[in-house]
Order: structure tokens, then sequence, then C-alpha cells
């Protein structure tokens, strides 16, 4: 670890443990478009979710 490193902080038991985080930007959704397909596939994926079909 370096000075201006991200980290998370959590208690166990008497402990403090650190753990280095890397941060990644959020793009907006004006700067991106799925195709069709990529739609319907996250349309797909996000109905197996709700249903719990998960592999």
């Amino acid at each position: 670890m370096k000075e201006g490193d991200i980290l998370e902080a959590e208690m166990k038991e008497n402990h403090m443990v650190l753990k280095p985080k890397i941060l990644i930007d959020k793009i907006p959704e004006s700067e991106f478009e799925l195709s069709k397909q990529g739609k319907k596939k996250v349309k797909e994926a996000l109905k197996d979710i709700k249903k719990g079909a998960l592999k």
C-alpha cells in the first residue's frame, strides 16, 4: 500500500482489518448504448435473477 490508496476498514473481533480497494468510474448511460441483442440479454438475465434461476 502507498499513500493515497483507498482502503476498506472492517472490525473483526478486536482487530481492524484494512483492505485495499480500486475505484472504477461509472459511465453515464448517455455515453453508451446496448445493441438490441445486448438489451434482450440483459432483460433475460434480470428476469432470471428475479426468479432465482442463477447458475
